[in-house]
């Protein structure tokens, strides 16, 4: 097997939006129910691997570009490489077996563990990563059916070979999942389902604690407390109907009252204010270090600019249905968009330094073997 480092655009995984999002499609689309498939969203950092079918090459990428050993995110590459190659090719062969023409076969996920987030269950364990979909050529195969024969092979692999506590690889299908019918007509019991389900999972993480109980022999793993960041929900209708739902400590959209809707228009402040309460949360300012980190960016003054944009941009794109935009002038879209910036600069430089010590930033600097490998 070749490992190459080469740019694929076309093959990045889809942004996943909002509940809001799912509805207005689904209006658009004139779909009145729609049945969702929920699993549990794991807060690590983005990961792929695709193989070339005739090649053998491989390719590594993590959210937003494609990874070498030299230029990697959180050791991602460097973990594919050394600790999970026979596991990922034995998918990668399974998959085939139901796409025996496949000229490209890609398996995309997140890479969880330690020294990769805090504050959640899974960082307990040593770094895995979980399989959330598949891409065949230029298809995705957004099917429960595909991640649930993945799941029974890796269950049925590691059962016969014994090593289930040393596995690197799982579907997110070995884990807990939810269901729910959404509503466009009337969304609110869909709504108030997923937002239990949700502190549900924020409060104790179903992967984690599966993970947990498959290696607690002395049987302690009742004691501790394994949080967990949401469910990202899909259904067959395509991506751009799937949805998230993060726990209130992980999103990155606070659930704020609007002033105004007690004392009037309030004048562009009061609408500037609410706009940044609801939308610069403290979650979102920490993906926009995962951001700089993803680009071996340093945690230094010389980054401050590349964390400014990646936040104002994020922002803007999240709340461009907002009605404080829809409705404003163009004088209080540009006031948003510098109390965005200086929001998020003013966090930016309160900060300590030391919190912005990584072991994901330090990844390029420690490796020096190449970017390609065989098998």
């Amino acid at each position: 097997m070749h490992h190459t480092h080469r740019e694929t655009r076309s093959n990045l995984y889809p942004s996943i939006g909002h509940m809001r999002d799912a509805l207005k499609n689904m209006k658009f689309l004139d779909l009145d129910v729609v049945e969702y498939v929920g699993t549990v969203k794991l807060h690590g950092t983005h990961g792929d691997v695709i193989q070339n079918r005739d090649t053998g090459e491989i390719i590594v990428q993590s959210r937003n570009r494609v990874l070498s050993e030299e230029q990697d995110n959180c050791h991602f590459a460097k973990f594919v490489r050394n600790r999970c190659q026979e596991e990922l090719c034995d998918v990668f062969e399974h998959v085939a077996s139901f796409h025996p023409e496949a000229k490209s076969i890609g398996v995309y996920g997140e890479f969880c563990g330690k020294k990769i987030q805090s504050g959640v269950g899974v960082s307990l364990f040593d770094p895995f990563f979980v399989i959330v979909d598949v891409r065949v050529d230029d298809g995705w195969q957004h099917s429960s059916a595909i991640l649930a024969a993945i799941a029974d092979h890796l269950d049925t692999k590691s059962t016969s070979g014994g090593n289930g506590s040393s596995r690197n690889v799982y579907s997110v299908f070995e884990f807990p999942r939810f269901h729910v019918k959404l509503d466009a007509r009337d969304p609110e019991p869909a709504r108030e389902l997923i937002d239990r389900l949700t502190e549900e999972v924020g409060s104790d993480c179903p992967v984690a604690r599966k993970l947990l109980t498959a290696s607690d022999s002395a049987g302690n793993a009742k004691k501790l407390k394994l949080p967990g960041e949401g469910i990202v929900w899909k259904c067959q209708h395509g991506s751009r109907h799937w949805f998230k739902s993060k726990c209130e400590a992980h999103a990155v959209v606070a659930d704020t009252p609007k002033k105004r809707e007690k004392n009037g228009d309030g004048g562009n402040d009061v609408v500037v204010d609410e706009f940044l309460a609801r939308y610069v949360t403290p979650a979102r300012l920490r993906q926009g270090l995962d951001y700089l980190r993803e680009f071996n960016l340093p945690m230094a003054t010389s980054s401050t600019r590349a964390f400014v944009k990646w936040v104002r941009d994020d922002t803007l794109k999240e709340g461009a249905d907002d009605d404080s935009l829809v409705h404003g002038d163009e004088a209080l879209q540009k006031a948003v968009s510098r109390a965005i910036s200086d929001a998020a600069r003013k966090w930016w430089f309160q900060q300590p330094r030391h919190s912005f010590r990584s072991s994901c930033s330090e990844s390029s600097k420690k490796s020096s073997s190449s970017g390609s490998w065989t098998q």
